[in-house]
């Protein structure tokens, strides 16, 4: 048995064991992709507070006077407002993503809880004054949702307040979590209420070939500052800064391609698994086989 025979003979069991493996593959297709940040501040009683919206298909929303962005490349959304004494007391501002996928492949695409998530970072800063009827507060509501193949409608959704108020009053804390469809919210408080994280996550569910699934995220912000005497109420909610937001995370199985406008740096797909050594190991063996002519 020639030692060229057992090259071909190898070389033809690895095509074998990594050719149909390779053949059917997910992969996903944005369809459609919405990205948008609004701010409301106050506006005295009986008159249009006239927000400020900006939308933008496939790119990015942003405003650098309310210090709001959202993206649809990196998946991040990011939102800071303060309040000084506003006699309505309350500065708001939002930033949100919509992205729909198909899988446009060739065979299903399976994944596991928690591949969706979304990651909160939000910080927060009360000053409280010493007049009547004052307070400093932050509200914060981080939501991930979406429409999935076989789980249908759900959403993990986080919403905290923090008020401090006058007097030597204890502050008023409010923590909700909501969870529908199989989506689970873990948060972490800070015990001082200056920082808030959360880890919103989607169940498991499989997309398949020709199925379409909608991911849905929202970051909303609210600062309080109460009336004072003193002028001295101050609150900044900030999931702008230093990294901070709501972070979109979508982990695909290996080979999984995706097609969008924009690159998506927050889809990543796994490691290649064995079989694409394999094949590498298949066409060395192949070369190997192969004698330069004229060779005795």
């Amino acid at each position: 048995m020639s030692t060229r025979w057992i090259f071909r003979s190898l070389a033809g069991l690895l095509l074998t064991v990594a050719v149909p493996a390779a053949m059917a593959q997910a992969q996903l297709t944005v369809t459609l992709s919405n990205v948008f940040v609004q701010w409301q501040g106050s506006a005295p009683a009986g008159t249009d507070p006239d927000p400020l919206f900006v939308e933008r298909d496939h790119g990015i929303a942003t405003d650098a006077t309310t210090r709001g962005r959202s993206a649809l490349a990196d998946g991040r959304m990011q939102a800071y407002s303060s309040s000084f004494n506003y006699p309505e007391g309350t500065v708001a501002s939002y930033a949100g993503i919509t992205v729909s996928f198909e899988n446009t492949g060739t065979a299903p695409l399976v994944l596991a809880a928690g591949d969706l998530r979304a990651n909160l970072d939000v910080s927060m800063l009360r000053i409280a004054g010493v007049g009547p009827g004052g307070n400093a507060g932050n509200t914060v509501i981080g939501v991930l949702g979406g429409q999935l193949p076989g789980v249908g409608g759900g959403a993990a959704r986080l919403d905290y307040q923090h008020f401090d108020r006058d007097g030597g009053r204890p502050p008023i804390i409010n923590v909700n979590e909501i969870e529908t469809g199989g989506f689970v919210v873990v948060p972490a408080i800070d015990p001082f209420g200056l920082a808030l994280s959360a880890t919103l996550s989607a169940p498991a569910f499989t997309v398949g070939v020709g199925q379409s699934f909608q991911v849905q995220a929202l970051l909303q912000q609210w600062s309080s500052a109460g009336n004072s005497d003193t002028m001295s109420w101050f609150a900044e909610t900030d999931g702008y800064f230093g990294g901070n937001g709501l972070q979109l995370f979508l982990d695909l199985p290996a080979g999984v391609t995706v097609i969008s406008p924009v690159p998506l740096t927050w889809v990543a797909a796994a490691v290649p698994e064995p079989t694409t050594l394999s094949l590498m190991l298949a066409g060395l063996v192949v070369v190997m086989c192969r004698r330069p002519r004229g060779t005795a």
